[in-house]
């Protein structure tokens, strides 16, 4: 028997997502029924949007969620086609979230980049010391 207070991992594929659960899930993509969903806001709770951005008129989102303390999973995959554009949206953000906010911007992977705000911190291994 599962404890019902773990948390319960969901599969992340790379696959398109379809518009609505698929066969034995209990969840649904709501994107465009609910695209700017009402989501409260507390003092603890952090927000994890994931993006993916397409030029440079989709950076001003970027850097409200920044702003607001979110965090941030971009996909740029189609966004690095576009070397001068791409290095623009870059500098931006690296500029206002590192410099400004004191977050940061990790990369993942080749195409996606972590939008970290400043009370979250990445870490390059997972050794405890243990």
């Amino acid at each position: 028997m599962v404890d019902s207070r773990e948390p319960r991992w969901l599969p992340i594929s790379n696959e398109p997502r379809a518009p609505e659960a698929r066969e034995g899930e209990t969840f649904h993509f709501l994107d465009a029924r609910y695209p700017d969903p009402p989501i409260p806001r507390s003092q603890e709770g952090v927000i994890l949007h994931r993006a993916e951005i397409l030029d440079i008129t989709g950076l001003p989102q970027l850097l409200d969620w920044a702003s607001e303390g979110d965090i941030v999973m971009l996909d740029t995959r189609r966004l690095m086609a576009r070397q001068t554009e791409f290095n623009a949206v870059i500098e931006r953000l690296a500029s206002f979230v590192e410099r400004d906010l004191g977050g940061e911007l990790v990369q993942m992977g080749e195409t996606r980049i972590l939008i970290l705000p400043p009370k979250v911190k990445a870490t390059e291994h997972t050794d405890r010391g243990e």
